[in-house]
């Protein structure tokens, strides 16, 4: 059997800031998969132990609690960042919480606390990636699905009357029929989009807060094709400052009078909109020839 440890550390010094295993704290009755379900982690022998709970994801709140992702028991707990203790569950066997229609979810991953605009201290905002499946990646094992479609999710959570809603989800884009037997990650951005990566599926979409697709992408070019994946997806502002010039390639057409094409690459400069670019034999003796607007 596995024990799942979540630790914090001090980087710059190494020192053990905080730690906490499922088995002081979590009963292996709370899996969802049982022993040996022809799947990694199943229990078979001494080399392919039980993953009764596995940690997929940690956050941390202001307060200084955190956020864990348990896949294999379909839970999400809060766990108090002073003693360890479990403040409430989520889902899974033994939930705190009454779940509204759509809110459930199972064998999840990137769980996340999300910034609460709510004046009552007992409400609670989080978002997740509901994988709803479970499989081996190379596909020989025997899947598990709880819905028909992976999906991202937020959840409204009111820890006096204990309840959880689900206030948006957002599902594949039609026609795409995306279920995810591994990975996936939700992301709400700070203009309220929402971007979720499909995991084992190879795709990202960004919706609008209403759950509305307004990208679709599927990571599939080059020589691994269908087979690609994508653990985690985000949507980043990029700065490029590169410390190369431009590459330029100059290349005289073949026909007569065809005249001269040139060839440039901004080598990932996000910062410059215009180069301007001279010819001549010297400095006294160069003169602009064109200019290259970013974008062109």
């Amino acid at each position: 059997m596995v024990k799942l440890t979540h630790t914090e550390l001090d980087i710059e010094t190494g020192e053990l800031l905080f730690e906490w295993a499922s088995l002081d704290h979590v009963s292996p009755d709370e899996a969802v998969l049982p022993l040996n379900p022809g799947q990694a982690g199943s229990g078979y022998n001494s080399s392919d132990a039980w993953d009764y709970f596995h940690i997929n994801s940690v956050d941390k709140d202001a307060a200084g609690n955190y956020l864990i992702s348990a896949r294999d028991a379909c839970s999400i707990h809060k766990i108090s960042g002073a003693t360890g203790e479990i403040l409430w569950r989520l889902d899974g066997k033994n939930s705190s919480f009454a779940l509204g229609p759509n809110a459930t979810f199972c064998f999840q991953h990137h769980a996340r606390f999300l910034p609460n605009d709510d004046d009552d201290p007992s409400i609670e905002f989080i978002s997740l990636y509901d994988n709803a499946a479970h499989g081996t990646e190379h596909g020989g094992g025997r899947e598990v699905h709880t819905a028909p479609q992976s999906s991202g999710k937020i959840l409204r959570l009111n820890t006096t009357a204990w309840t959880a809603e689900l206030v948006q989800g957002f599902y594949p884009p039609p026609g795409t029929a995306l279920l995810s037997k591994s990975q996936g990650s939700t992301q709400v951005l700070p203009n309220g989009n929402v971007v979720v990566n499909w995991g084992s599926e190879g795709a990202l979409t960004e919706f609008l807060p209403d759950g509305e697709p307004i990208f679709h992408t599927y990571f599939d070019s080059g020589a691994l094709g269908a087979g690609v994946q994508n653990y985690r997806g985000f949507r980043y502002n990029w700065t490029g400052l590169p410390s190369e010039d431009p590459a330029l390639v100059v290349l005289e057409e073949d026909g007569e009078g065809d005249g001269t094409k040139v060839y440039v690459s901004w080598n990932g400069d996000t910062e410059t909109e215009t180069w301007r670019f001279f010819e001549g034999e010297g400095r006294q003796q160069q003169q602009q020839f064109f200019n290259m607007d970013y974008g062109q």
